[in-house]
């Protein structure tokens, strides 16, 4: 009823979340990723520029360490005009510095959670993490939501789930509220 009434996102919030508990997990079992925009602006003194941070980062969902991290200011190119943010390659070197520093669990096996947006693996990257592991390593891609609650409904703008990494998106809402 709700789904149709007000739509799917307002519907979803009635489902489980993920992951209920860290019962059952252990370090390394799953690590979150995501990328945030921090809701300042700083000073970038070699260039004279001024922008956000933005930053990439991944925790351990049964410690609930963040376990790696990387920012970037998000400024104008000066030769393009576009602005830079994070990048594909970005979220690559995060994904290897987990996996080479913090380890995967060979007997166990290790969920990689990313989204499909900024924080995201490609496919062809996904199969290759699973091959070079032998399986054991796995990625788990959060959804996107804004479909029509009805037929012949207006689609919605297209969101992530953030119930899919509730653990990293409730550390993001300390941040923005401080």
């Amino acid at each position: 009823v709700k789904a149709s009434r007000v739509g799917p996102q307002a519907a979803a919030q009635m489902g489980p979340l993920l992951y209920m508990s860290r019962q059952n997990l252990w370090v390394g079992s799953h690590y979150l990723f995501d990328d945030m925009w921090h809701d300042l602006m700083v000073n970038v003194q070699d260039t004279a520029k001024t922008g956000r941070p933005l930053e990439f980062d991944c925790i351990d969902l049964f410690s609930g360490c963040k376990v790696a991290w990387g920012f970037r200011v998000r400024v104008r190119n000066d030769d393009t005009g576009k602005m830079e943010g994070l990048t594909e390659q970005m979220m690559r070197w995060l994904v290897a510095q987990v996996l080479a520093e913090c380890g995967w669990d060979a007997e166990r096996g290790t969920v990689l959670v990313t989204e499909r947006g900024t924080a995201a693996l490609s496919k062809p990257l996904q199969r290759l993490i699973h091959e070079l592991t032998g399986g054991r390593v796995t990625v788990a891609e959060n959804g996107m939501q804004g479909k029509p609650a009805f037929v012949g409904a207006y689609h919605g703008p297209g969101k992530g789930n953030p119930r899919f990494k509730a653990a990293i998106e409730s550390l993001r809402h300390l941040i923005h509220n401080e």
